[in-house]
């Protein structure tokens, strides 16, 4: 693999050319409960800080499990980033498909994931964490990813200097 297709704001993309630099700011979520990740896992996502993106600017399976629209309800996806990975990265890939909307209505009725991430069920509400820890264990190298998964979320732990980013024109 050597791009990804990452979502910011018009307010970030202007932060992104004046500092010359996209730096990682998604926070890897189980330093909270790190309880519940195999070694393996953790050993594949030791970093703290990541830029998230996808493997195509309009993954089909992104949009086919319901993920798409979300993307654009609870983030401010103003801007498509085209980012040259970098050599030897130490990104991972996971699987998103336990914790889609299609997936979570087909196990429980309901979309419980993304009613935790808005806020109106509790986010350790029992429900989720099945699902939430598959997504986390399922953590690929980078390197070692072979292109299967169904919805497929990149991770990446390096700063990506501006010459390996480019605007793309925004598709939805």
């Amino acid at each position: 693999m050597q791009y990804m297709y990452h979502f910011t704001s018009k307010e970030n993309w202007k932060k992104i050319q004046t500092s010359g630099k996209l730096i990682p700011k998604t926070t890897i979520e189980w330093v909270y409960e790190s309880k519940d990740f195999t070694e393996r896992t953790k050993s594949i996502c030791p970093q703290r800080k990541y830029t998230v993106g996808f493997p195509e600017p309009c993954h089909k399976g992104w949009v086919e499990y319901g993920v798409w629209d979300e993307i654009f309800r609870l983030i401010k996806a103003e801007v498509i980033l085209k980012i040259k990975l970098p050599e030897n990265s130490k990104g991972f890939v996971r699987e998103h498909v336990s914790i889609t909307p299609k997936r979570m209505k087909e196990k429980y009725g309901e979309d419980v994931y993304f009613q935790a991430y808005s806020g109106k069920i509790p986010v350790r509400d029992p429900k989720i964490k099945e699902s939430l820890v598959k997504y986390y264990n399922s953590a690929v190298p980078l390197a070692k990813y072979k292109g299967n998964f169904i919805v497929p979320e990149i991770w990446i732990p390096e700063e990506i200097p501006l010459e390996n980013i480019e605007q793309i024109p925004f598709l939805r």
